[in-house]
């Protein structure tokens, strides 16, 4: 039994956080099997959003199902609320509009960290791009031109790094929300992560509910719940999609 839980806020600039959990003192402790894994993300893999556990307040993240199934350690998360490829994020406080960062502002991160998987989970904020400290809409080929920008940055980073490209995985979640965007976007992202020689996951958008009535997504249709999240993660790793439930067995720490 895993005897705490440990993630690590890199772009909020706190080293770890620990929280105990209750172990019988006979249990010995364990490695976690699975291989380490590193998430650049927006809200719905923030951790001041969402958690390792459902609880009264944070639902469970996408990411802790994965943890959960393939006995991972706690993943490393650069992920902030509001950010983007292009858009800059909220602050750690999650209040201030246009003050934080993005994900290219945060490549530092993937170069310092010991990661075997590295998922890049965006795109969805990137319809509109901060001016003067207030986000506002940007124009298709603005957007597409900040994708193509910080994918191809990413690319040199992990060229340096010398780790396959096949070990990076892209996807882009959405809602009920903005569909129009949602149409354009999603193509954006697969095109030029494909292009830069990435893993793309084809996860579709989120219906509101399933059909057991279970809400898929939070009021605003932006946002997952605990139900939406274990869907992201099943269409993450279902086969038809992408590799990476294989890839979660190949690089595993034993491997």
């Amino acid at each position: 039994m895993r005897n705490r839980l440990v993630v690590c806020l890199l772009v909020l600039g706190v080293a770890c956080l620990a929280t105990p959990s209750v172990a019988s003192a006979e249990d010995p402790p364990t490695t976690p099997a699975g291989p380490q894994i590193m998430i650049v993300g927006d809200s719905i893999s923030d951790p001041l959003r969402y958690s390792q556990t459902e609880t009264a307040t944070t639902p469970k993240a996408w990411w802790a199902y994965l943890v959960d199934a393939y006995d991972t350690p706690p993943p490393i998360l650069s992920a902030e609320s509001g950010s983007g490829m292009m858009r800059v994020g909220y602050a750690a406080n999650g209040h201030t509009e246009c003050s934080g960062t993005t994900f290219g502002q945060r490549l530092a991160d993937i170069r310092k960290t010991p990661w075997r998987l590295l998922i890049i989970e965006g795109g969805r904020n990137d319809f509109r791009h901060c001016v003067h400290g207030k986000a506002v809409p940007a124009s298709r080929a603005t957007t597409e031109s900040h994708i193509r920008t910080y994918l191809h940055d990413l690319r040199a980073v992990i060229n340096t790094m010398h780790v396959n490209r096949h070990k990076v995985f892209v996807f882009t979640p959405w809602g009920t929300a903005y569909t129009a965007e949602r149409a354009y976007i999603r193509p954006m992202v697969a095109k030029w992560a494909l292009h830069y020689g990435f893993r793309w996951i084809d996860v579709p958008a989120l219906r509101q509910a399933n059909s057991a009535g279970d809400a898929y997504l939070q009021p605003g249709g932006t946002h997952p719940t605990t139900h939406g999240s274990k869907r992201i993660y099943l269409d993450m790793i279902n086969p038809k999609l992408s590799d990476l439930a294989s890839k979660l067995k190949q690089y595993s720490i034993t491997s």
